[in-house]
């Protein structure tokens, strides 16, 4: 029982408040403490007042008591009749024994009234007391617990209305030492996002952007895909951080609303800045009210969060040049999927980025568990290889974590199998919110940005960006810029070092490739075909379209043999990529092919493992080619004449040991690669003159090559590697050499001498000589080579 003879657990009060102020009503009520509360409610301080935080029906007796267990900072304003409320000196003996028992803070407030007085009970308070030892002269030890309540209370860091003038100052004073006490509360990143699994860490470094208290206007964007806890951060800082402000603002929403009803960002706006201003109603279209609005507004200091941005108009149209609309320390925090909105507003306000990661294992593991598993116990034998690959597909996303572990937990008497079950559904069909954030971010795509978004989806995640740019971007796709949008957008990534496109499995790269599948129920007339079983369906039956754009298949996942007909790919003239390849370390011969008449001319990729034929179709126009890889071909030679290869960026022949003759690629003057590795039968290499953007040609192991024509090899501007090791037959490397590779090989090779020029090869920083066993004069050649 407290000092009001009640259990405080029968009160109907469960929330819990920020302060509660205890005053004399008679004294304080229509003034001082009226003033105070309005200022600690404009700082959204949770304030209990007895006539305004009371509801209907509530027993004040039950509920006051409650309300000061429950407050974290208790406020005493001493007046001059504080004393003689009985009630008054039971809040404060309540009060006192919080602060003893439960760590409660209390600041006294001496209030047009002496400080001693309070503490050895004199003036108002003495005759207060008279009056108290009469009423209570059988109970006199209240009396006796009231004294000493007064006389604890007056010895408290405490404020005084004779030192801290008008009430104006010492009201906002208050306010600020209340600010402080409750940040000290909560002063723990650990306590803001209590329960919410690895967002800890994400806290304290948006904290230290925050940088509260510092000048000027700052935007601190957070950014990454959709799922992974942006909001989340955002809501966490806000509660936070929003009492440190004037005025405050969480806009959710921002892509859906604005687009939801016509003149939705227009109606933000109206909505925002009647938030700030603590208005029900702005009026934004009058020159006069729009001027005065903005003048005020530029005296606020302000918290706002724009949630999920989409464009950069977005942030434009509601906050404008925050530095010319928000007061100095004003702090806008915006979520967003695509980084490239953040970057319009770097040259005007103070912009910082910080991209939101995906969790790690643990943490990963963590979240999955407490929501797949009763009471987030970590799983049975049974489960725990389970739990790991549902880890694995969800790739640290909290969303999906979310998802998966609410679908699991929901199964009715879950067992191995179902689990097994449910991983696979939700692998191919992602639940409904899932699917719904990441079509917002592809349907913003253009065209173009679509295209390279499908085609990384479906053949070439996990390949390196450079080789990726090069191809797409001879498709006209302008992919060295959407590549970067794609990555702005939170779609893709790249390895830490930038070089290999990376993707989510099952968020994106599976949604990627259902809206390939939902083009057509029909395999033949889909965009892309990357399923083994799909291209040996249309390829068997000849039921191609000028619909496809893209082939990539395995031949290691079709269980019987393929077998093509020379027209196979004559409809399909669009087909821009085509691969074909085996993926096994047993390379069965699955394909058949005994003639084939066309390949269409719009192909930029062609790669073909074991080429079953003696040369390319005599009619293809290889004119949009950008990569040719055919290693392990049956090829004898490539094609019969000059050929327009003026995109042609890398040619690969390796292991074809039928070649004979080096391709013609004298029309090729952009061609940057030349692989013919371990062609066997190949006697001669031509090296076209014009072949000025070359860096890399590899001859390695061509046993019978006895001769590399024209000596001009040198002179490729760009050459850095020239391998030439295993050349077994090679008796001499050119004799005029103008410019140097960076690396040269001769390894095992059959050169008797190196050239008189070698002096030249000034940028020359690896030369390998291993077992050339003929070379002779390398001794009068070493003062030379001091320096490789």
């Amino acid at each position: 029982m407290d000092a009001y003879g009640v259990s405080p657990s029968s009160s109907s009060i469960s929330e819990k408040y920020d302060v509660f102020l205890s005053f004399r009503g008679e004294d304080t009520r229509n003034n001082f403490t009226s003033h105070l509360y309005a200022a600690l409610k404009r700082k959204k301080i949770k304030t209990y007042i007895d006539e305004e935080s009371l509801e209907r029906g509530d027993d004040i007796t039950l509920s006051i008591p409650e309300a000061i267990q429950k407050a974290k900072i208790s406020i005493i304003i001493f007046s001059k009749s504080y004393a003689s409320s009985s009630w008054c000196l039971r809040e404060l003996v309540q009060i006192l024994k919080c602060r003893r028992e439960n760590k409660r803070m209390v600041i006294p407030i001496f209030y047009e009234v002496d400080p001693s007085h309070i503490r050895k009970q004199e003036g108002s308070y003495e005759k207060a007391f008279l009056e108290h030892e009469v009423r209570f002269k059988n109970r006199i030890e209240i009396v006796k617990e009231w004294r000493a309540a007064l006389t604890e209370s007056a010895d408290l860091s405490s404020w005084d209305s004779q030192v801290t003038r008008p009430d104006s100052e010492l009201v906002d004073e208050v306010v600020e030492d209340v600010l402080k006490k409750l940040c000290s509360t909560v002063s723990s990143s650990a306590n803001v996002v209590k329960g919410l699994i690895g967002m800890e860490k994400h806290f304290q470094q948006v904290e230290l952007l925050l940088s509260i208290g510092t000048p000027n206007v700052r935007i601190i964007g957070l950014w990454g895909m959709g799922g992974i806890g942006k909001t989340t951060i955002a809501n966490a800082v806000f509660g936070r951080f929003f009492s440190h402000f004037e005025s405050c603002c969480f806009l959710k929403n921002v892509r859906e609303e604005s687009e939801r009803v016509q003149e939705g960002l227009e109606k933000l706006r109206k909505k925002l800045f009647a938030k700030l201003l603590e208005e029900e109603n702005v009026d934004l279209e009058t020159p006069s009210s729009l001027d005065i609005i903005n003048r005020r507004l530029k005296r606020t200091r302000v918290l706002i969060v724009l949630d999920d941005v989409s464009k950069s108009e977005q942030i434009e149209h509601l906050v404008g040049d925050g530095n010319r609309l928000f007061a100095s320390g004003s702090r806008i925090l915006i979520t967003t999927r695509d980084q490239k909105v953040l970057r319009t507003k770097a040259d005007e306000i103070e912009t910082y980025v910080y991209q939101v990661e995906q969790l790690n294992y643990n943490e990963a593991l963590e979240l999955f568990n407490l929501t797949a598993l009763n009471k987030g116990k970590p799983p049975t034998s049974d489960f725990t290889g389970l739990s790991e690959q549902a880890v694995y597909y969800t790739r640290g996303n909290p969303l999906a974590i979310k998802a998966l572990g609410s679908d699991l937990r929901s199964l009715r008497e879950p067992n191995r199998e179902k689990w097994e079950m449910a991983l696979k559904r939700f692998i191919k069909c992602p639940p409904a919110d899932i699917r719904k954030v990441f079509k917002m971010s592809y349907d913003e795509l253009e065209e173009n940005e679509k295209n390279i978004f499908l085609d990384i989806a479906c053949f070439f995640k996990g390949m390196r960006r450079d080789f990726v740019e090069n191809v797409l971007n001879g498709c006209e796709f302008f992919a060295s810029i959407g590549i970067d949008i794609l990555i702005d957008k939170s779609l893709i990534t790249t390895d830490p070092c930038g070089n290999e496109l990376q993707m989510h499995d099952s968020l994106v790269q599976e949604q990627g490739r259902e809206i390939v599948c939902r083009e057509s129920n029909r395999r033949g007339e889909r965009s892309r075909l990357w399923i083994a079983q799909d291209i040996f369906h249309v390829l068997e039956n000849n039921d191609g379209t000028e619909n496809i754009q893209g082939i990539f298949l395995d031949l290691f996942e079709i269980e019987i043999e393929l077998h093509l007909q020379s027209t196979s790919f004559r409809k399909m003239h669009n087909l821009r990529l085509l691969k074909i390849h085996d993926s096994s370390y047993m390379k069965k011969d699955k394909l058949r092919l005994q003639d084939l008449q066309y390949l269409p001319h719009s192909l930029r990729y062609l790669e073909w493992h074991g080429y079953p034929l003696k040369s390319l179709p005599p009619k293809f126009n290889p004119v949009n080619l950008v990569e040719l890889k055919m290693p392990y071909s049956q090829l004898e030679h490539l094609w019969d004449g000059v050929q327009d290869l003026i995109k042609l960026r890398g040619i690969d022949l390796s292991h074809s040991i039928h070649l004979t003759q080096s391709p013609n690629l004298s029309g090729a003057p952009n061609l940057e690669r030349i692989n013919l590795g371990s062609c066997t039968s190949l006697h001669e290499f031509h090296f076209p003159q014009n072949l000025n953007a070359l860096t890399d040609l590899n001859l390695r192991y061509c046993n019978k090559l006895r001769s590399v024509r024209d000596s001009t090899i040198f002179d490729a501007t760009y050459l850095t590697t020239l391998t030439l090791n295993g050349c077994f037959n090679l008796n001499t490397l050119p004799m005029s050499i103008t410019r140097s590779p960076v690396s040269l090989d001769s390894s095992s090779c059959g050169i008797t001498s190196l050239p008189s020029s070698i002096d030249c090869l000034d940028n020359l920083s690896k030369l390998s000589l291993d077992d050339s066993t003929r070379l002779a004069n390398l001794l009068s050649c070493m003062n030379k080579l001091f320096d490789i």
